[in-house]
């Protein structure tokens, strides 16, 4: 996969110089090296060996590296309590999407803390700014994720109170005094 470095395993015999092209330029002198290629795509593999007696052999091989995918998301910002709707706009260029992960970042939440749905929902236990992480597999095995904030807003408490002394007929009228609360949330 891209990003990923390639393991190249030497199983020539009787030598003892390894001179390996690995076909986007980069070459290695290493008996067993290991190499991260830049861009997804077949490349030709050259191992050049010699013997102690300056005896040469050359083998060429292809390795194909595959694409990962990218990943996006999107989730809507919600109170407390409400139900948060999570969004998967991931794709991939070549091949397909095989499997997702989703950590909702909410520890307070246990094993419900997590989906393997593609648009998942989720009511997180508390305010706050949660780290949502999507973790995507292709079917070639190739893993890429994502982490991004989500934010959920407390709620409000309403209450109001009748000033003091206040005495009303029906026909009266009444002063109320709104003391409604709420919790802070801090923003960055």
């Amino acid at each position: 996969c891209l990003n990923t470095a390639m393991n190249f395993i030497n199983a020539s015999t009787d030598a003892v110089q390894w001179d390996w092209e690995f076909g986007d330029g980069n070459i290695s002198a290493l008996q067993n090296p290991s190499h991260m290629y830049l861009g997804y795509g077949t490349y030709i593999v050259t191992l050049k060996v010699t013997s102690a007696g300056g005896c040469k052999d050359i083998i060429t091989d292809t390795v194909t590296v595959f694409t990962l995918p990218v990943v996006k998301f999107v989730s809507d910002s919600v109170c407390v309590g409400d139900t948060t709707s999570f969004i998967d706009l991931s794709y991939i260029s070549s091949g397909t999407i095989t499997n997702r992960n989703w950590n909702f970042g909410d520890p307070a939440s246990g094993t419900d803390n997590v989906s393997v749905l593609k648009n998942p929902t989720h009511v997180f236990s508390s305010s706050g700014k949660f780290t949502v992480t999507l973790a995507v597999t292709s079917d070639k095995n190739c893993i890429n994720s994502v982490s991004l904030p989500t934010v959920v807003f407390p709620v409000p408490v309403a209450d109001f109170k009748i000033e003091p002394g206040s005495v009303a007929l029906l026909t009266d009228e009444v002063t109320f005094k709104d003391d409604w609360v709420t919790q802070n949330l801090k923003r960055d």
